[in-house]
């Protein structure tokens, strides 16, 4: 052991006192300490999204020094012919490339020690918990460690194996081929998930999963922990055949032993990877099955049968194993039943229905795929209202890939997302909650389906964890969790890694990770001061906007790949995705002035005027002045430069603009309030939709406001 000690200590003094790798390895922390610190717009500011972009690059990269090194580490002596004397040592072959390996691998250990240290110290800066920093940092550290451990192992197995320097040119095309091209070829182009535990990062593969924070690696908890047990087996048996294949290059007794030892290894791995091939097997199976569900993109049109609903009574219960069992209790009037044999729901293929009772009574059920049916006669014809009791039950784990590993919806311990366009509860009429595309499932929005407002009242049972929604909630008797409101399109639930921040003055506030909550602070400080701004002269709606969703999910419903996705004003609530590029800054402030306004959250392209003269006109000025509005209250009541103000709302017509400038630069910002107000009364106070039928308001009847307010 003495003999073995000393070996090691003589690898590792090589590594440590080579200043270019200390310099490289510091270079590293500092890169990723420099990264962390400049966070802001226009890219988010979400801090575990930064980490896991600095990884997907740079520890990509530091992964071809890992294969550089190991390979190093052999060549330099062990496999050169001047070196045989070293089998003199009172060393075995086995100890002295295990301690060319544990000296290597504690080297590439500095940079996971980096990592941690400097996501450590910038997640306090950020004011994350540190029960958060301290889960996020064991995940990280494992991540790497693991990467570096498979990746060394392969360069040292290849620099055994291999023959003379074509070694260095043979590793570089392995960390390419197991990392970029099994990334963006043979997985990218193939589909084939079930070999991302191959590929040497192993960050890779969960981008639109993992790479955010909110829900991240604890949805897919299993997936990781029998990935990593199959890399640490098949990084042995990568060792123990460097070690065996080194006894035919020199004279030994264990031969047969070594060679024995490498092949249980090689079964043990084959047998540590078949857990983690079926649990694909088990995902491929329900896609497959989902997909020759999902309707293709021709003829795949609704024919909607919505009828309204008054009012939703939903109790959730979860198990331990995550099994929902749901009761809902959905109040209708017959006579808004259309004509026909039966009565159509839209309820999601992942739950079986087990009961379904109208006025107490129980009627016989049709299902098909993401529908059911009842009989029409079960209603009667009466004018009082009726009552239909669904109970169902199912689990919720919908994965998908489109492009890129998605879900549509999952409840997974602490880990929840339950959007409406998903069908979780009854949906009356017959809708569409997911459509295949030649390359990608396509979910549902909500302007695919036509639903009529309707009063809900949701209570889950069984939930460790806190869930939100978009609508007010709070806690019940005996943990239970509350959700109602009035006037709906429906009910959405969100769990997870997920915070809500609180507005200084009980305003908006805004649901969001942890990692966003100092972005989400400074949101909710900027929405008061416009709310207080605005309100004491226009009094807008005030039951329009009461939170901002701000996750990593399309708003309700997938738009195949496009990069960022548009925000939905869904309930009181303000809804908004999370991307790279797409953060809680003056763009999305002015989509949330516009919804609290207008009811309209795409203030760029709300009250279209289209070519033809349809809606406002074509030579209307209302778009414009529905605009100048929210840029009003952005530059005075927020205080954004002009400039930010003007770009968030997509720039306005001179003649709107002009006279706006040269009020508030005279100090008029009182006739600037009037003018606007006016308009507002008489024009936009009603408006709920992009395509409201607002009148047209001419140049001469915006100049003539100018010239006859005081």
């Amino acid at each position: 052991m003495k003999s073995w000690l000393t070996t090691w200590r003589i690898e590792s003094r090589l590594l440590w006192t080579n200043p270019v790798l200390l310099s490289i390895a510091l270079g590293y922390g500092l890169w990723f300490a420099f990264i962390l610190s400049r966070l802001g717009p226009p890219s988010s500011e979400d801090i575990y999204r930064a980490v896991y972009g600095f990884h997907e690059i740079w520890q990509t990269l530091s992964l071809g020094l890992a294969m550089w090194l190991g390979i190093w580490l052999m060549r330099r002596d062990v496999m050169r012919p001047s070196y045989e004397w070293l089998g003199a040592l009172p060393v075995s072959r086995a100890g002295l490339i295990g301690a060319k390996y544990l000296a290597g691998f504690l080297y590439l250990s500095l940079f996971t020690a980096l990592v941690v240290v400097v996501f450590a110290y910038f997640g306090r800066v950020r004011e994350l918990p540190w029960d958060i920093v301290s889960r996020h940092l064991g995940f990280f550290a494992i991540q790497d460690e693991w990467s570096y451990m498979v990746t060394l192992a392969l360069a040292m197995f290849l620099a055994v194996a291999i023959p003379g320097r074509l070694v260095y040119l043979i590793g570089f095309c392995a960390w390419v081929f197991g990392t970029f091209f099994l990334e963006k070829i043979v997985i990218g182009t193939k589909d084939w998930y079930f070999l991302k535990t191959f590929h040497l990062n192993q960050w890779f593969g969960n981008d639109y999963i993992v790479g955010y924070e909110a829900w991240g690696y604890p949805l897919i908890s299993r997936e990781i922990a029998l990935s990593r047990v199959f890399v640490a087996v098949f990084a042995l048996w990568l060792v123990v055949s460097a070690m065996v294949r080194l006894a035919h290059r020199w004279p030994s007794t264990r031969r047969k032993m070594g060679l024995a030892a490498a092949a249980v290894l090689f079964g043990v791995s084959g047998v540590a990877y078949v857990p983690y091939g079926l649990w694909w097997k088990d995902r491929y199976d329900t896609r497959g099955t989902i997909q020759q569900w999902t309707p293709q993109e021709q003829g795949a049109t609704a024919v909607h049968t919505s009828f309204p609903v008054q009012s939703y009574l939903i109790s959730v219960d979860r198990a331990v194993d995550d099994r929902l069992t749901v009761v809902a209790d959905l109040t209708l009037r017959p006579q808004n039943l259309g004509p026909g044999q039966t009565v159509t729901f839209t309820l999601n293929r992942l739950f079986q229905i087990d009961r379904v009772t109208v006025d107490g009574q129980e009627v016989a059920v049709s299902r098909d795929v993401d529908h059911f049916s009842l009989p029409r006669a079960a209603f009667g014809q009466g004018p009082g209202p009726v009552t239909v009791r669904v109970r169902y039950s199912g689990k919720v784990y919908d994965w998908l890939t489109s492009p890129g590993e998605r879900f549509a919806a999952f409840v997974r311990g602490n880990d929840v997302y339950l959007p409406y366009t998903q069908g979780w509860y009854p949906l009356p009429g017959k809708e569409t909650l997911k459509i295949r595309e030649p390359s990608y499932i396509q979910l549902g929005s909500p302007n695919d389906l036509e639903l009529q407002p309707a009063d809900f009242r949701v209570v889950l049972r069984g939930f460790e964890a806190p869930v939100f929604a978009n609508v007010a909630g709070h806690p019940g008797p005996g943990g239970e969790m509350v959700f109602s409101g009035g006037h709906l399109d429906g009910v959405s639930l969100f769990g997870g890694t997920i915070i809500q921040v609180e507005a200084a003055q009980g305003g908006t506030s805004v649901i969001c990770s942890p990692s966003n909550s100092v972005e989400a602070r400074r949101f909710a400080a900027e929405l008061d001061r416009a709310r207080s701004y605005v309100q004491p002269w226009l009094n807008p709606p005030t039951d329009r906007v009461r939170r901002v969703v701000y996750l990593p999910v399309p708003p309700l419903g997938a738009v195949g790949d496009l990069p960022l996705w548009p925000a939905v004003l869904s309930g009181d609530s303000f809804l908004t995705g999370e991307t790279h590029y797409h953060n809680l800054d003056e763009y999305r402030l002015a989509e949330v002035v516009s919804a609290w306004l207008y009811g309209i959250p795409d203030v760029q392209h709300g009250f279209w005027s289209d070519p033809a003269g349809e809606g406002p006109g074509r030579d209307s000025v209302t778009r414009d002045i529905g605009r100048a509005l929210v840029y009003v209250v952005l530059r005075e009541g927020v205080g954004l430069p002009s400039g930010k103000s003007l770009a968030a709302v997509g720039g306005l017509n001179d003649v709107v603009r002009q006279p706006i400038d040269q009020a508030l630069a005279a100090g008029q910002s009182e006739k600037v309030r009037q003018v606007l107000k006016g308009f507002y009364d008489r024009v936009f106070r009603g408006a709920t939709a992009p395509n409201a039928n607002l009148p047209a308001i001419s140049v001469q009847q915006w100049q003539e406001a100018w010239r006859g307010t005081p």
